[in-house]
């Protein structure tokens, strides 16, 4: 059986046209050939995402080649390559460089029309699956990942992931504004006159050692990693986590996934936690109206190191304390 998989393209100033993408020549004699085979998947994917992007910057060039004053087309100078990264192949392009008209007033007197467009060189998709499976499993394992299941070139490397994953978190941290001592939500008045809340937020809040890569002379070796769950009763959970003492904004970071959960200023949060400083200081003035208390199973720890002190006390010399211990 042979099958050609094809695509036909309509532009609105051009007559159709039909481009040929990939040829699959195979009998079907067992059930491994039904349907498309993983690799001639990647392949059609790869190539159609290849015909499309092309189409699309063509597109965009010609809308804007001509001069907005004088609608003359812009000289061309020159090209240089350019490699666009996504999730469904590296594409290869030639970003052109136009000489300004006179009349475009200008300082600079040549530019690059795709920089306007591709802003980054790796797609918001490809970015967002790397960040995605990064959060979960390492580096190589990501890599691995994407490409076993879509048509990314072997040039997303570990290292590579890793870059444009430190890239994202540094965007994400921009954007998350600056650290406050507290987060009243305005005069008693404003909060009053706000929406009526809906039902309260319980945010669990633990801190753990974790042993890092490096060690530092006079150092153990480990740092202390704040993890917490927000708990809404009506809608999703989410989770945070930070490193204590090297996280500039704790509390705007939880701030933040209390707001993305849509907290208004009358709406109650229960923290519970383990009585520590850390964690008992990161939810403090987050919230107006917040309670904190100390969780059963921290509870239930401290009682049990009493008891075990107490039967370290029993002994003849002590008599007096055996009734203590169950």
């Amino acid at each position: 059986m042979r099958v050609t998989v094809q695509i036909r393209i309509e532009g609105t100033t051009s007559r159709p046209f039909t481009v040929p993408l990939y040829t699959i020549d195979r009998r079907c004699d067992q059930v491994q050939d039904v349907g498309f085979a993983l690799g001639e998947a990647k392949s059609i994917l790869g190539k159609l995402q290849q015909t499309i992007v092309r189409q699309q910057l063509e597109s965009y060039l010609a809308e804007r080649r001509a001069c907005p004053h004088c609608q003359r087309p812009r000289a061309i100078k020159g090209s240089h390559p350019l490699r666009f990264r996504t999730a469904f192949g590296d594409i290869d392009l030639r970003s052109p460089r136009w000489r300004r008209c006179r009349c475009e007033q200008s300082r600079e007197a040549t530019f690059c029309p795709l920089s306007e467009l591709l802003t980054v060189h790796t797609s918001p998709e490809l970015t967002y699956l790397q960040a995605k499976w990064a959060a979960q499993v390492s580096f190589a394992a990501v890599g691995a990942l994407l490409h076993d299941v879509l048509p990314i070139d072997q040039g997303l490397r570990p290292e590579t992931i890793r870059r444009h994953v430190l890239d994202t978190a540094e965007r994400l941290e921009a954007q998350l504004g600056p650290e406050e001592f507290a987060y009243d939500g305005g005069s008693q008045r404003e909060i009053e006159a706000s929406p009526e809340p809906a039902a309260p937020i319980t945010v669990g809040l633990d801190g753990g050692y974790i042993r890092g890569r490096e060690r530092l002379p006079g150092a153990n070796g480990c740092f202390e990693v704040i993890a917490g769950k927000s708990i809404p009763e009506e809608g999703a959970a989410k989770v945070f986590a930070f490193v204590h003492r090297i996280d500039p904004k704790p509390k705007r970071r939880l701030r933040a996934v209390l707001e993305s959960q849509g907290i208004l200023p009358r709406q109650h949060i229960t923290f519970l936690c383990d009585g520590g400083d850390t964690v008992r200081e990161l939810g403090a003035f987050v919230h107006p109206r917040s309670e904190h208390i100390l969780d059963w199973f921290h509870v239930a720890m401290r009682i049990e190191q009493l008891l075990q002190t107490t039967r370290g006390l029993q002994g003849a010399e002590k008599p007096e304390l055996q009734w203590a211990v169950p």
